[in-house]
């Protein structure tokens, strides 16, 4: 279903907000005018007041009637306020609480009508109706009329609900402004605060994380620092430690190493000195 055009449909809730006032105009004069009815006798009678000539009086008939066209006229009143200022904020997605509104004071006002209808059409002095009459079932009419209008409006262009009050207080939170570059505050050079000695916490023992094995980086060949000729410490002579005479532990029987035969190196030939001859004269 294709959506109604911007005009169209601000034109729609602004007919149903003049409606609304006409009606209320309308109620507002039924109401309070004592010309609903004319009898034969020449006087004519209203919700309120009988009247005779130039003679009224209050009479106690139609009572229920009274009470639903009263509360009739009120919550049709404040209908036609929250109409009119929905329009004014641009609030279009109240179409349908509207039409629920208007259709709920419509019932009242017929309750009311048929009400005092029936009263006065089984009076026996009745002539004719008069314009108090015909201007209730108007604004009755015209109040159905807009409840009509208004669920019909919502049904080709339904409600959107983004435009709740949640979400309206979300826009609302999430559009907070944002501060212009360059203006948050700098701390002044020295005014940071400085840990007292002594007060950083210490590691409990084995809480320390350790290297998995072959994480730890390998020293690339030839990166190694070689020490200077000559910087390396030498013994003072003397200062050597010299075991104890006696304090050797002596080898135990059978634990030294056997050599393997074969593997003693063989002596040279021609290595051996020639014996030297003695000659006695």
């Amino acid at each position: 279903m294709s959506e109604l055009s911007r005009s169209t449909s601000f034109g729609l809730r602004l007919s149903v907000a003049v409606m609304l006032t006409f009606s209320n105009l309308f109620l507002l004069i039924a109401i309070s005018t004592n010309h609903w009815a004319s009898s034969v006798s020449g006087g004519h009678i209203g919700i309120w007041k009988r009247c005779f000539i130039d003679v009224c009086e209050s009479h106690s008939l139609i009572i229920h009637a009274k009470v639903f066209l009263v509360f009739f006229l009120i919550f049709n009143i404040l209908t036609n306020v929250c109409v009119t200022l929905s329009i004014w904020a641009g609030e279009e997605d109240s179409k349908k609480a509207i039409g629920k509104a208007n259709i709920f004071n419509a019932l009242l006002g017929i309750a009311g009508m048929v009400s005092a209808t029936v009263s006065f059409a089984l009076a026996r002095d009745l002539k004719q109706f008069l314009y108090g009459f015909s201007l209730g079932w108007l604004g009755t009419v015209l109040v159905v009329i807009c409840g009509i209008v208004s669920l019909v409006h919502e049904c080709l262009e339904p409600d959107k609900p983004s435009n709740s009050l949640q979400n309206l207080i979300q826009k609302n939170i999430n559009t907070q402004p944002v501060p212009y570059p360059g203006t948050q505050p700098v701390p002044y050079p020295g005014t940071q605060p400085v840990p007292y000695p002594g007060i950083q916490p210490v590691p409990y023992p084995g809480t320390q994380p350790v290297p998995y094995p072959g994480t730890q980086p390998v020293p690339y060949p030839g990166t190694q620092p070689v020490p200077y000729p000559g910087t390396q410490p030498v013994p003072y002579p003397g200062t050597q430690p010299v075991p104890y005479p006696g304090s050797q532990p002596p080898p135990y029987p059978g634990t030294q190493p056997v050599p393997y035969p074969g593997t003693q190196p063989a002596s040279y030939p021609l290595t051996e000195p020639a014996p030297t001859s003695i000659i006695v004269s």
